[in-house]
């Protein structure tokens, strides 16, 4: 299910700037305002699928701990598709949402050691980067959501253990074996009668 509804999102998000490019400088929130509306409710239908796919699969894994923020960015996103787009309270929902969403899997990646860590934590400083010369927020909020799906499908796959982020062991040289050093065996003869004396006397 959240495989499909990524792949979905995607291709409904590519098929729309292809037809109209104004819709590049433009948050995902404002696809909704318009004649065209219908394309942002089915955007943010799908994000809320891919949601709930996800909170199914921790259910299903029996990860209830680990259900407590996708819930909440369940909520929030809920709320930010149904709120209108310029007003101030969605606009500050909006970014708890990004920013949770951003923590969440710092904190994950952190707690396992993973090296991709240091790239998660590079991701939004590329984004944003990126979208300099465009100077739109609509293309660095985008690129965000579109990293953050990417970040869900990767974390099912790994739930279903279909996957698994490497560790610092991995990367860890082999210990060199010891090398082996010749020891020369004494060999002890055995006698198994009693010398003889030199006057024939055992």
């Amino acid at each position: 299910m959240v495989h499909v509804a990524s792949a979905l999102f995607v291709v409904v998000l590519v098929v729309v700037h292809l037809t109209d490019k104004e819709y590049l400088h433009r948050p995902l929130s404002t696809f909704r305002d318009g004649p065209a509306g219908w394309v942002g409710y089915v955007l943010f239908g799908l994000l809320l699928g891919m949601g709930a796919g996800q909170g199914w699969l921790f259910v299903r894994t029996r990860r209830y701990a680990g259900l407590i923020v996708p819930v909440l960015c369940f909520a929030l996103l809920s709320f930010v598709a149904l709120s209108p787009s310029f007003d101030s309270v969605h606009i500050v929902a909006s970014l708890v949402l990004l920013t949770l969403v951003f923590v969440y899997y710092a904190v994950r990646l952190y707690r396992a050691g993973s090296l991709w860590l240091f790239a998660h934590l590079a991701a939004p400083v590329v984004i944003g980067a990126a979208a300099v010369p465009i100077l739109s927020y609509g293309v660095v909020q985008k690129g965000l959501i579109l990293y953050f799906v990417f970040a869900v499908n990767l974390d099912c796959l790994i739930i279903m253990d279909r996957l698994r982020l490497p560790s610092p062991e991995d990367f860890e040289r082999p210990k060199p074996k010891d090398k082996f050093s010749y020891r020369p065996k004494v060999i002890y003869r055995r006698y198994d009668h009693p010398r003889k004396r030199s006057d024939g006397s055992a």
